[in-house]
């Protein structure tokens, strides 16, 4: 702008604060999905084209995710009616208590696959909230009109801006 907007004294001190918010981290996001984006319509056509395809990997991830849970919590209140059974009655004999031990270990087995299944449905929530934004600030400045994108991307807030500088 043409102006010094600090000037170095000698013994002065000078705070800035730089803010990291989800405007940045959508912006590395989509660098990490090998995205580049400029603001042009082709930029934007690209990055719906992506949404929707993520969007749909998310909805697909997330059911098979809740059908993996729903399975998960039968066979764990099954084995705990079980257990209960036999604590009821002094303890199980030594075959019914091994095969307590085996479905206890299946059990531990498909929680932590079940763990890695939130993990990728996070991840691609993550993607999607990413493209979202960007959408949306593309959209701003192409001033093309993206309210069904705006569902993910409104609770995020203002529109994306290289820097706040705030005194």
């Amino acid at each position: 702008i043409g102006k010094n907007l600090f000037a170095y004294l000698a013994g002065g001190d000078l705070t800035i604060n730089l803010v990291y918010d989800y405007r940045q981290e959508a912006t590395n996001k989509l660098k990490s999905l090998g995205l580049a984006v400029d603001e042009s319509k082709s930029s934007y056509e690209a990055l719906k084209a992506k949404y929707a395809d993520l969007k749909a990997r998310y909805a697909e991830a997330l059911a098979i995710f809740n059908v993996r849970v729903a399975s998960l919590n039968a066979k764990v209140d099954a084995y705990d009616k079980e257990v209960a059974y036999w604590n009821g009655r002094g303890g199980a004999p030594k075959a019914e208590y091994n095969l307590l031990q085996e479905k206890k270990i299946a059990i531990e087995a498909e929680s932590g696959e079940v763990q890695a299944l939130q993990a990728q449905v996070n991840e691609y929530a993550d993607e999607v909230n990413s493209l979202a934004v960007v959408l949306n600030r593309l959209a701003s400045a192409l001033n093309i009109d993206v309210g069904k994108y705006n569902a993910i991307g409104a609770s995020r807030g203002e529109e994306f801006t290289e820097g706040d500088y705030q005194s």
